[in-house]
């Protein structure tokens, strides 16, 4: 998903039709970028045990940039025109890295009992 917000915090741009003219949701990530810094968060929602062990319902990366006038060379000290927000959503990246962690986990812990056994024995 895609926001663009002017200079009086308002959106004059979005993917949801529904968001467009709304005022003051941008917070201090909006007032942040028209500072000229740009920030990035990952947002991920879940009970505290998903939170806890990596395996959330929803994960997503929320990018605020500032929108300039021009780019100038030595510096990026361009007049801000507005902000663009950048939404994605990682949930099914996380769900497959955790898929992954948890595989190796098992293998390495097979691994590890089998070579107790064989040591075991002799």
């Amino acid at each position: 998903m895609v926001n663009i917000y002017d200079v009086d915090n308002t959106i004059s741009y979005s993917f949801d039709q529904g968001l467009i003219g709304i005022k003051d949701i941008g917070g201090t990530a909006y007032h942040n970028a028209v500072a000229g810094n740009m920030s990035s968060n990952l947002i991920q929602r879940g009970n505290f045990w998903e939170n806890l062990l990596g395996f959330t319902k929803e994960s997503r990366l929320v990018t605020i940039a500032p929108l300039r006038a021009e780019k100038q060379l030595p510096s990026m000290s361009g007049h801000v025109l507005g902000v663009v927000e950048i939404v994605q959503d990682l949930s099914d990246e996380y769900e497959t890295i955790f898929k992954f962690q948890i595989s190796v986990i098992i293998t390495c812990t097979t691994v590890m009992g089998l070579l107790f056994l064989v040591l075991l024995f002799p």
